[in-house]
């Protein structure tokens, strides 16, 4: 960002390219030019004229507003960082955990059943009960899925058949969880992407009020 585009005659501010002009049409002016020279910027032009015109006077001075505005829009985006990056690893360790829960109790339920059998059924709740709450609870309480191990399957007892479809349906449930995954990791690295470049954009602004202060 150059320091001439906001074209300051005096550490006065911007009052010397907007004599004439009242506080807010100054604000706005200046506010054009910054945003002429800066697109990329992660605020919008329209936010900055909305909130300039009930800044306190504290923040009259666009730049400093800008400022104002810029931090707290990391101060925001840190937040849904940090709630995104807590919600990821929950949710990825439970996808492992109920992979690795749902192994066990096929391992415990497949040796009661015969493929060959269709009358031959096995209890998967009788047979596993702590293994089947674990399931339910993860599925309900960390991904969300009001029906718990019922989206999985919705009975006990299972013939070979039966529970090798059961084993199918966990396999897509996990594979979709890891879809949901995969785009929340995206969005991540959006928001890191959104700070680091707020982060710059407000070094800019404070090195060229800095420069300002200093002639």
């Amino acid at each position: 960002m150059s320091e001439s585009i906001f074209n300051y005659g005096s550490t006065a501010g911007y009052a010397d390219i907007n004599n004439g002009l009242s506080v807010n049409e100054s604000n706005n002016n200046n506010i054009d030019i910054y945003f002429a020279n800066k697109p990329d910027s992660v605020l919008t032009k329209e936010e900055v004229k909305q909130e300039s015109r009930v800044a306190t006077t504290k923040h009259r001075d666009p730049l400093s507003l800008i400022d104002t505005m810029i931090s707290g829009y990391i101060n925001s985006q840190t937040l849904k960082a940090e709630a995104l990056a807590t919600e990821i690893s929950e949710k990825s360790k439970a996808v492992a955990d109920i992979n690795h829960l749902w192994g066990t109790l096929m391992t415990d339920n497949l040796g009661n059943v015969d493929p060959t059998k269709i009358d031959q059924k096995t209890d998967i709740y009788v047979n596993s009960p702590k293994i089947f709450s674990e399931i339910d609870s993860i599925i309900k309480n960390i991904l969300g899925e009001p029906k718990g191990i019922d989206i999985i399957t919705d009975k006990h007892q299972h013939n070979y058949d039966e529970l090798q479809s059961a084993n199918a349906t966990m396999t897509a449930f996990s594979d979709t969880i890891q879809v949901d995954l995969d785009s929340s990791q995206q969005e991540f690295k959006n928001l890191m992407t959104s700070i680091t470049s707020a982060q710059e954009e407000i070094r800019d602004i404070r090195r060229i009020v800095i420069s300002f202060a200093e002639r």
